[in-house]
């Protein structure tokens, strides 16, 4: 089978976790890497094989036609119209998230994906829909193991700020996303809560929000770059059970807790959730199925994003 050629646009923060795994997966070859500085370029030059497109146009790789696929891992303002311009070229695309920084563009890039009539693969990178974890959480809540789920609480604390978007769209996307996989909870009905720029950089570095949903579900949602220490996690409250699940934590991450009071923890054979990512997209790309992260249930992410900010904002 021939290997599908992919272009990487974004060596910053997060972008330079793809050049490895790039590499290393059966059937893809990493064929041009795309960065806005050459010096940034020359710090991955041992890392990047040497037959790599090695640039700082985005456009070469974009309007090349020997380049099947791109992973665009770029700052959030330049998502739309990177993944515009890729969709137009006929790419199947790997979006970071968010998949946009408003609504309106969200909007836009639905229509373009959906002008493709199937023709091609678009995927959010909402990675912790393919955490090993989480796949397992959403078996047993399939399987009706804690009845129905009623409360959700989510923290995400302690990570790099953006100075194009705030640390709701960009962390707050975490949550979110896992709460749909597993809860699948409808529209938002209510919210409550504040966004908060602590260090008047323009954007919120501090959200706490409660949001209702339409199945009833209420899930609190607390993000921040600031923080005393590192936090990944989310807890359910099922009428018969509860799940924490702590992606801190080295092993473990998932336990369970009924009327014992010592916990369950399930044994869980994990990949790194990126890896899975990755793989997944590669395998929605051969086979042509619909991803789980795809642009209907991002757009509906991005639709929460938009309904809990624009309350938030009202209430400043």
């Amino acid at each position: 089978m021939k290997p599908l050629r992919f272009g990487l646009l974004g060596l910053g923060y997060f972008g330079r976790n793809y050049v490895g795994l790039l590499q290393g997966i059966k059937g893809v070859e990493l064929a041009a890497v795309c960065s806005r500085t050459a010096e940034t370029l020359a710090k991955f030059k041992d890392s990047i094989t040497a037959s790599a497109i090695k640039t700082t146009d985005s456009s070469v790789i974009l309007e090349n036609p020997n380049i099947d696929c791109v992973v665009i891992a770029t700052p959030a303002h330049t998502h739309f119209s990177l993944a515009k311009e890729a969709l137009e070229n006929g790419k199947h695309v790997l979006l970071e998230k968010p998949m946009t920084t408003s609504l309106e563009d969200a909007k836009q890039l639905k229509a373009l994906v959906v002008k493709r009539k199937g023709n091609g693969t678009f995927m959010v990178g909402h990675q912790f829909v393919y955490h090993d974890y989480i796949r397992h959480l959403r078996s047993l809540i399939s399987a009706n193991s804690f009845g129905k789920v009623k409360c959700a609480f989510g923290e995400h604390i302690l990570f790099p700020s953006r100075p194009d978007v705030g640390c709701l769209w960009d962390a707050g996307t975490h949550q979110l996303s896992m709460l749909q996989y597993l809860l699948r909870p409808g529209k938002i009905v209510k919210v409550f809560g504040r966004s908060v720029d602590v260090s008047g950089s323009g954007v919120d570095d501090f959200t706490a929000a409660a949001v209702e949903f339409k199945s009833g579900l209420l899930a609190t949602i607390i993000v921040s770059w600031r923080g005393a220490q590192k936090t990944r996690r989310l807890a359910l409250f099922g009428e018969s059970k509860l799940a924490v699940f702590d992606d801190v934590q080295e092993k473990d991450k998932l336990k369970l807790f009924s009327h014992n009071p010592e916990p369950e923890i399930p044994r869980i054979n994990a990949k790194e959730p990126l890896r899975n990512e990755l793989e997944h997209f590669v395998g929605y790309i051969r086979t042509g199925e619909s991803p789980l992260t795809g642009i209907d249930s991002s757009y509906e992410i991005t639709e929460w994003l938009d309904k809990i900010s624009g309350f938030l904002k009202q209430k400043q």
